[in-house]
């Protein structure tokens, strides 16, 4: 009877600790550059705590293992990235060339498209890069259009700043 109580103590105190991560995919786009990349942005939620995953995987990698990057971004970097990118998509013609920087990304406008580096997102999928070569380090960088931008924008402020409740994923 002791053993019987004892696992169902550890199994609702388990119930009772465990941090449900709720995910919901907000857009998912293919970018036209020449090395193109999947591109996905999924908003997540930890308790109250909100914030952004970006998952970014090229598309034409024939001859090795293709790169791959996951960046989480937290609320507060989120909605920055969110201001910083409408102020781009709004700013952005094909006279000027200005850059927009977070402490994560800078967006830069070049031919009335938005180039976006993300600066602490790191190749994750653990290829080489060559025969005796370190592992591949490269930074993720993607090129979106005004559309996409907008599409982004659009979804990000919806679910950050109107409190919305997110559907859990399974």
């Amino acid at each position: 009877m002791k053993n019987f109580t004892l696992s169902i103590l550890v199994l609702f105190s388990q119930i009772s600790f465990s941090q449900d991560v709720v995910r919901t995919e907000l857009v998912s786009f293919q970018t036209n550059e020449k090395n193109s990349k999947n591109i996905t942005f999924t908003l997540t939620q930890k308790n109250k705590e909100k914030g952004i995953v970006i998952k970014a995987k090229k598309v034409n990698e024939t001859y090795s293992l293709p790169c791959k990057w996951e960046v989480e971004i937290n609320e507060k970097e989120a909605k920055l990235f969110v201001n910083k990118l409408k102020s781009a998509i709004v700013s952005c013609n094909s006279n000027l060339d200005a850059d927009w920087i977070t402490s994560n990304t800078i967006m830069k406008c070049s031919n009335n498209r938005i180039k976006i580096k993300m600066q602490q997102a790191v190749c994750v999928s653990g290829h080489q890069t060559g025969y005796f070569q370190k592992k591949c380090n490269k930074k993720l960088n993607f090129t979106i259009d005004k559309k996409t931008g907008r599409e982004i924008v659009k979804k990000l402020n919806d679910l950050l700043n109107n409190n919305q409740k997110l559907v859990v994923e399974k």
